[in-house]
């Protein structure tokens, strides 16, 4: 869940203030459609939707009058952050053996359908010199690209560091992490989540004006820093 949050707050943060306007309101035609289909670590699956007229920075589409988005037959809950008016739907969605998820925009006239692919997890299979990492060391990482998607998201993280991100990298199955910034309150040793998140991006159904379909899986692993042996 916390990509998935962070995900949400960088969005809300982005577009603060939102004017909304009632899905009834507008056609099918005139709607910029945000889908995005994510797993986490532990394999939980959460379907996320976003609604706008005048594109990705438009106003936000209110779901009203019975208008309602579903996700393999799960009825997405709205919800509504109070301070910008930023309106979303979301819900927990059991896996597809298939890997693809339908999600339906339900009108009180028609149905919209958009499948999204979910990637496979890129999971990690070693760090080099794992058992042995100091503040001197890059951090080399290797996970299985047996089916990649169109790219990952890195990040390292932790109380000692200044955060990495490097983000639209190729899914080729290996990177290096160098010239990690340890920070003055590092003492003897720290942890540092590693995480990457495979992407795949599709299109949404063309009766849309427009939009972007997403797919993420994530995989992490926490790794123990400590100074270099003089």
């Amino acid at each position: 869940m916390k990509h998935l949050f962070l995900f949400l707050l960088s969005t809300v943060l982005l577009f603060p203030a939102c004017s909304v306007t009632d899905s009834e309101n507008v056609k099918t035609s005139g709607i910029w459609a945000n889908y995005r289909i994510e797993m986490n670590e532990a394999g939980d699956v959460y379907a996320y939707a976003v609604l706008r007229v005048g594109g990705a920075t438009g106003t936000i589409v209110d779901l009203s009058g019975g208008e309602h988005m579903e996700c393999n037959d799960v009825t997405l809950t709205e919800y509504v952050e109070p301070i910008t008016n930023y309106h979303w739907s979301r819900a927990q969605v059991s896996e597809d053996t298939d890997g693809v998820y339908e999600f339906v925009f339900v009108r009180t006239d028609e149905e919209v359908s958009t499948m999204v692919e979910l990637p496979d997890p890129p999971v990690i299979i070693s760090v080099e010199n794992e058992d042995t990492l100091t503040t001197e060391d890059d951090i080399t990482v290797t996970w299985d690209d047996t089916i990649p998607g169109d790219y990952v998201n890195i990040t390292l993280s932790g109380d000692c560091i200044d955060d990495f991100t490097d983000t639209m990298i190729p899914d080729d199955g290996s990177y290096s992490i160098q010239d990690i910034v340890y920070l003055a309150t590092f003492q003897t040793e720290c942890y540092l989540d590693l995480s990457i998140s495979r992407v795949i991006l599709g299109d949404v159904n063309p009766a849309f004006q427009s939009g972007q379909a997403t797919g993420v899986a994530h995989d992490s692993i926490t790794l123990h820093i400590v100074e270099p042996t003089l």
